[in-house]
């Protein structure tokens, strides 16, 4: 249901994209510097965002950065007839991106960031500047561009869905074929040549036009590829795909896992802004934003079937080893149950033991048995600092409500139960 969603929404997306673009592509001028200018600059700001996912470039350097790219942006637009920039701009660029570093930088803004912005507003500054010379040079060169891009990306996707059992490049975009390389390469090259020698030149060699359309097209490939390795690397794309997932776990509970997400996607898209916003935009939902639907056994469910290394990568974060997160993660779930159930959640025992030595050392856990305050001592690791202490002083004062309204019981039987080793939570 999900799939069938997100193709229709990609097919009404593409109509409505081409209502607008055809129009402004045969005006020229102004609407279409306009019109790209304005595609141009939503692209720069969707890269920034996929930056942002790995690490946030503070919104005041984003937005000097983006004076530089709306120069660039203007210089191409009073200078559409060279293909070279002028240096100066260039240098304002590196100036832009550059100087935060020196003056009033706290270490939120580095020199990743500052290489990351001058490669964008040139890479997109400059692929702007080029659409404008085409289409000024001859509409019809710009249209045997677009063409060939088009055709390979479709016959691609088309052949390699159908037909593709060997994989491109498996650690960059497992759903790449060779078969869907080979067909989009065939047709991005046929269709474009027929254009070239139909509506361009008559007269031009067959066997050179061959040669550059064939160029174009792999280039176009190559260039999907790069962007694939852009969101793989950032992790917003394909991660719901069996290769993304520990290669011993076993088979069912991966797929059984996907299918649960998918369907909890396929629920709410409609009813969640970001999910409808992602799913229309992109076609997927990322996993920054997949979480906030997702039950807490899903998590858990995922984390543990995670190749080890992602597993370990993302234990660092908070300083604890993969096998203990798990832990965690499992016996979360299970407190969560326990409670939803309305079970007496202070005598909440589970068999799935943590390996509480890590946490503290002292503490006499001989039963084997997972209780109540070893949860949330171990909760408290997940915790920043403040939100810790935040947590700790409302368990305490829960405590001591708790004890105000006890008659028949005292406190300190109900904190032996729960696990506690004194009759207070620090």
């Amino acid at each position: 249901m999900f799939m069938v969603k997100n193709m229709k929404q990609r097919v009404i997306s593409a109509i409505v994209a081409l209502i607008i673009v055809i129009p402004l592509v045969i005006l020229g001028g102004y609407p279409y510097y306009i019109g790209v200018g304005l595609l141009s600059l939503i692209g720069f700001m969707e890269i920034i965002k996929v930056r942002n996912r790995k690490n946030i470039i503070p919104n005041i350097n984003v937005a000097i950065s983006l004076i530089g790219y709306i120069l660039l942006v203007a210089f191409s637009v009073v200078n559409s007839t060279s293909f070279l920039i002028d240096y100066r701009l260039l240098v304002i660029v590196f100036l832009l991106c550059f100087v935060p570093l020196i003056i009033n930088n706290k270490g939120k803004y580095d020199v990743d960031d500052a290489f990351f912005l001058v490669t964008s507003i040139i890479f997109l500054g400059v692929s702007f500047r080029y659409l404008i010379i085409v289409r000024n040079s001859n509409i019809h060169y710009l249209i045997y561009i677009l063409l060939t891009t088009i055709m390979s990306d479709t016959f691609a996707h088309f052949f390699g869905t159908r037909i593709g059992r060997v994989k491109l490049c498996p650690n960059v975009s497992p759903n790449k074929t060779v078969e869907g390389m080979i067909g989009g390469t065939i047709f991005g090259t046929f269709i474009p040549t027929v254009y070239f020698l139909t509506f361009i030149s008559q007269s031009a060699n067959v066997f050179l036009t061959i040669v550059m359309s064939l160029t174009l097209s792999l280039i176009a490939q190559f260039g999907d590829l790069v962007f694939s390795a852009i969101k793989r690397k950032y992790g917003v794309k394909d991660y719901l795909k069996c290769d993304y997932f520990d290669q011993y776990a076993d088979k069912d509970s991966i797929n059984n896992l996907i299918l649960s997400i998918e369907s909890e996607i396929d629920k709410n898209y409609g009813k969640h802004a970001a999910i409808n916003h992602y799913i229309d935009s992109y076609g997927f939902v990322p996993p920054f934003v997949l979480v906030k639907i997702m039950t807490m056994g899903q998590i858990s469910r995922y984390y543990g079937l995670l190749k080890q290394n992602d597993r370990q990568t993302i234990s660092k974060y908070f300083k604890i080893s993969d096998k203990l997160l798990k832990q965690i993660l499992l016996n979360v779930t299970l407190v969560r149950n326990f409670s939803a159930h309305n079970n007496r959640l202070y005598t909440f025992h589970s068999k799935f033991f943590i390996s509480f030595k890590s946490i503290n050392k002292t503490y006499d856990a001989s039963d084997r048995l997972t209780n109540l305050y070893m949860v949330m001592k171990c909760m408290e690791r997940l915790l920043d600092n403040n939100k810790k202490q935040q947590f700790i002083n409302q368990v305490n004062n829960d405590i001591e409500e708790l004890n105000k309204k006890l008659n028949a019981i005292g406190i300190d039987t109900i904190l032996k139960i729960m696990g506690f080793p004194l009759n207070n939570y620090q």
